[in-house]
């Protein structure tokens, strides 16, 4: 693993064109697309009237801090505007330091099997476009689990410091101790914005540490500690949103009081009826090119510790898509599909930098390691088309 990390002028000149471009899109997603960027800032103003914050506060601070600590919706949505494609241009950032450090290699002969910093810095941005394989249906979104979202500032803040927990659980899960403080924080962090990530990655690390790097006792308190911490800040978060009510309190009226349920969650039938898909379709368009890379290479043992763990992730992801649902006024909502989607982004990230350090060696001289290509592909070209649509249709869906 190479300590090389570049950030020169093309590097540069490539963030500052991205975010030229996310800028304008994010505008639109504001004025044409996105109900949910619109009503974050005006629910905000709704907060501050009546002297409370919302929970989680994150954002919301974010943007009251670009305001100037006034509170006026159109400085909100003016904060939300420049904000925004900074936490998009973080996430391919942070992608992009991933994917160095595990492929890069200085390499004297130029090969186009070896991966420069360009190259990398564009699969760090192909990445960030990819979404669900179309096979079909009436939208894009509905249905699906997605990686990347377009129309939700809450995801849009959290993914990048999801993604740099998830960068940094490994190291931890073999040293509890060093690591602590590091885990802590970036939990933290990723809690103040949206804690969906925290509600599968949080039993996951548990579950991954006692499996396979030690069931003792000490080991699985130091382990646990942090994980606890989290925990016990996620049951304040849910104390003040679902017991207090603040939201319905404040930003709503007349709207009956939401409620965490357990069982077989109405949403993802709902929305897999809005989206005019099976629940097939759903899976292998949500997964395909991870369920393939899994499938081709999962019994030569070329799965690094990355990618295992992020299928334990995924599953209690899952898990919390299929059995856990809100009640009250926001049962149709799937708002546990967040979680489902954060640690899809994860499971993405993990095989891609997977599959890639195996064609370092391999050379792409196996028939799946096309397959996998062209799906890799399919996947980007979806997200792009994802993206047009949304600029054709004024419709994030």
């Amino acid at each position: 693993m190479s300590k090389h990390l570049p950030i020169n002028r093309f590097s540069i000149i490539i963030f500052i064109i991205t975010y030229v471009v996310l800028a304008p899109f994010m505008t639109y997603m504001i004025r044409i697309v996105s109900p949910d960027i619109y009503w974050h800032a005006a629910a905000l103003v709704k907060f501050i009237d009546a002297g409370s914050f919302p929970i989680p506060p994150g954002y919301p601070f974010v943007l009251w801090l670009l305001s100037g600590f006034q509170n006026s919706l159109r400085p909100f949505l003016i904060g939300a505007n420049i904000v925004l494609p900074l936490f998009m241009l973080l996430q391919i950032y942070i992608a992009y330091r991933f994917f160095h450090k595990l492929l890069y290699k200085e390499q004297k002969i130029s090969s186009f099997f070896n991966w420069s910093d360009q190259k990398i810095l564009f699969l760090s941005i192909a990445f960030f476009l990819m979404a669900p394989v179309y096979l079909g249906g009436g939208t894009f979104y509905f249905g699906r689990i997605a990686l990347n979202v377009w129309h939700n500032p809450t995801y849009i803040a959290m993914a990048p410091f999801a993604l740099a927990l998830f960068i940094i659980t490994p190291r931890y899960i073999n040293n509890p101790t060093q690591h602590f403080m590091e885990v802590l924080i970036t939990g933290i962090i990723v809690l103040l914005f949206k804690p969906s990530f925290l509600f599968a990655w949080i039993p996951a690390v548990f579950l991954y540490g006692f499996i396979f790097k030690s069931s003792s006792t000490l080991y699985l308190v130091r382990l646990g500690l942090p994980l606890l911490s989290l925990g016990l800040l996620i049951i304040a978060q849910y104390y003040f949103i679902y017991v207090e009510g603040m939201w319905e309190n404040i930003a709503y009226s007349n709207v009956e009081k939401r409620s965490v349920e357990f069982g077989f969650s109405k949403a993802w039938p709902h929305l897999l009826e809005m989206g005019n898909i099976s629940l097939l379709q759903s899976l292998i368009s949500s997964f395909l090119f991870p369920l393939l890379f899994i499938a081709f290479y999962g019994r030569s043992g070329a799965i690094n510790e990355y990618t295992r763990l992020s299928m334990y992730i995924l599953f209690f992801g899952i898990l919390i898509v299929i059995f856990v649902y809100e009640g009250g006024n926001r049962v149709w909502e799937g708002n546990f599909f967040w979680t489902g989607y954060s640690a899809n982004l994860t499971f993405f990230l993990a095989c891609i930098v997977n599959f890639l350090q195996i064609q370092q060696k391999r050379k792409f001289k196996e028939t799946k390691s096309f397959i996998l290509s062209g799906v890799f592909i399919l996947h980007l070209l979806s997200g792009i088309a994802y993206m047009v649509y949304i600029l054709i249709t004024g419709s994030y869906a």
